[in-house]
């Protein structure tokens, strides 16, 4: 439903037999840009979150519904050591991490078809307590954008379904305050309804159905927690501003303030064997070819961007429902120029 500015792509891997971990050769005739750290190697249960990188790069973390129970556990990107960090209340598909607070996570259920996300949390990495933010009676879609002071989060509430069990998604996006769980302001998604010729498989007959659809509407955070919400181009519905005045109350601003700049974009090139990074939006991309970062052989590849430094994962199916993932840093030989 939402777009996001900067976004993770997913690309198949496919190579020849197992091999040794070679060093670091860039595709494209560019001279090697990167210090290559550790790779290490683990299991986790198929059954479970994304994997979140810590803003240190020094540890992953992911939630399980595995032989363990529910749980969150971590990683050391050191030594690839995995451990329990905390027992979990639900089983959580999505982690996000709280900006400028590491001793915090956002834990929150998934929306699939008709079935909304009813839970989403903040856990103290400290002590394993987990906090229910308040989603409303009907749930949301289970998306999370936290703000840049970690005070805020916005997420799709009010999810229902407008065709029997179809054309399912939040009818409202909610800024909700994580130090009190509390809802402070909706916005009303934008909907267009058309018209979609289906056939009726008892008697063959073909009849128009009414079908409701959100618009895309972009979420975006800017400086000093600034809220940007844009409908689509073609939607003409405009974009929103909001700022939270010291009252406690979210307004819309005619000022648009500066949006935050990602120091580092990197993005993977589906469909082909290389890897592909980019540091901004205006560089060019250096291209590695992932056999030479990763054992050989199928499997997923995400990039994790953190500032002057990336780690890329792997992950492919292993035994009896576990999946084999590895992760290897990568850190850029010179500092990112400053604007």
């Amino acid at each position: 439903m939402h777009s996001y500015a900067i976004a993770l792509l997913l690309a198949a891997l496919s190579t020849g037999a197992d091999s040794p971990l070679p060093r670091l050769e860039p595709l494209r005739e560019v001279e090697a840009q990167f210090v290559q750290g550790p790779r290490v190697v683990f299991r986790a249960w198929r059954a479970r979150s994304n994997l979140l990188v810590s803003v240190d790069g020094q540890t992953l973390y992911f939630c399980e519904n595995g032989p363990d129970g529910l749980v969150l556990k971590d990683v050391n990107l050191s030594t690839g050591t995995v451990r329990v960090r905390a027992k979990v209340n639900n089983a959580y598909y999505k982690a996000v991490a709280v900006p400028g607070d590491p001793d915090h996570l956002l834990l929150g259920e998934v929306a699939s078809w008709s079935n909304p996300a009813f839970r989403l949390s903040v856990l103290s990495l400290k002590t394993g307590i987990e906090r229910a933010l308040d989603l409303g009676d009907r749930g949301g879609d289970g998306s999370i954008f936290p703000s840049p002071s970690g005070r805020y989060v916005v997420t799709g509430i009010n999810y229902g379904c407008h065709t029997g069990d179809r054309d399912c998604f939040a009818e409202d996006l909610a800024v909700i305050c994580l130090e009190t769980g509390r809802q402070e302001y909706h916005y009303k998604v934008p909907t267009a309804v058309t018209r979609s010729l289906e056939t009726f498989q008892e008697d063959g007959r073909n009849v128009e159905v009414p079908r409701t659809a959100p618009l895309n509407v972009s979420v975006a955070w800017a400086e000093e927690d600034s809220l940007v919400l844009s409908p689509d181009a073609t939607s003409g519905f405009e974009e929103v501003v909001l700022q939270r005045n010291r009252a406690g109350a979210w307004k819309q601003s005619k000022v648009t303030p500066r949006r935050l700049r990602e120091s580092q974009v990197s993005a993977l090139t589906p469909g082909t064997r290389s890897l592909s990074l980019t540091r901004s939006a205006d560089a060019a991309p250096v291209r590695l070819d992932p056999t030479v970062l990763f054992s050989a052989g199928p499997g997923r590849l995400s990039a994790h961007p953190l500032g002057d430094r990336v780690v890329i994962l792997k992950e492919a199916p292993d035994k009896d429902g576990w999946e084999r993932i590895e992760a290897v840093p990568l850190s850029w030989r010179e500092p990112a120029a400053s604007k």
